[in-house]
């Protein structure tokens, strides 16, 4: 009986505990272009100021959003607001984390075009660029993520890849590749913002200062230069395009 009665108090109080976290989940793309290290790190100093020390749950990209919009989580890493205004239980914070743009990655320079001819590759949970290559009828296959990309790229199934300015170059190390063109296609830029089910709306102003702060101190400038210029790391070159 006591047996029984011990194990039930344990099983209670891990629910406790975990009912207790604050979760927030990231995107399974975003953590594999930034890798999960870089994440975490980011995060706890967003929410060091706070008293909070945040647990981490990695879901693929339209799971995760309804599932923090649900209240089952509590906040979602980085999105952009054109694909998170419309979860209606969400607050963005408004000062972005990074501001991105579209860009293409090709290995041949002649390429880097958006010619509706060619053949772009997409990463699943990218969910910007997939509404990219939508609204301008691009032709775009979607592959599970930017190391599957790049050896499609290197085998010449596709063109190009079309992905953000930022988070491909994380995996490129990965990639084999010694060389990579570049291209930013200009036009609207994507903030990228940090958003919290609206049950923590106490946290929202202390939350947007600390990102300032952050801001202001180069911490989080010197995260995403660490992701830009990891290529370099590994004796690979990204030669910039002028834009589009």
């Amino acid at each position: 009986m006591y047996k029984v009665f011990f194990i039930l108090f344990v099983g209670l109080f891990s629910s406790l505990s975990t009912a207790n976290d604050y979760i927030i989940n990231v995107s399974e793309s975003a953590s594999y272009h930034l890798g999960k290290s870089q994440v975490e790190t980011l995060f706890n100093e967003v929410y060091k100021p706070l008293g909070i020390a945040p647990k981490y749950i990695y879901l693929p990209s339209k799971r995760g959003l309804e599932q923090v919009n649900s209240g089952l989580y509590d906040a979602e890493a980085g999105r952009f607001s054109i694909i998170a205004e419309q979860y209606q239980s969400l607050l963005m914070i408004p000062t972005p984390l990074t501001e991105l743009r579209i860009a293409l990655f090709c290995i041949e320079e002649s390429l880097c075009q958006l010619d509706a001819n060619q053949g772009f590759l997409t990463i699943t949970g990218t969910l910007i660029t997939e509404k990219f290559c939508q609204t301008k009828q691009l032709n775009c296959n979607t592959v599970i993520n930017d190391e599957s990309a790049f050896i499609a790229l290197k085998k010449q199934h596709a063109d190009a890849i079309l992905g953000n300015s930022l988070f491909p170059r994380g995996t490129l190390c990965r990639s084999g590749l010694k060389k990579i063109y570049m291209r930013v296609v200009l036009g609207q830029s994507f903030p990228l913002h940090h958003f919290i089910n609206k049950q923590h709306k106490t946290l929202f102003a202390p939350l947007n200062q600390s990102i300032i702060n952050l801001k202001n101190s180069s911490e989080i400038a010197a995260i995403f230069n660490k992701i830009a210029n990891e290529f370099s790391q590994c004796n690979g070159e990204i030669i910039e395009l002028p834009p589009l």
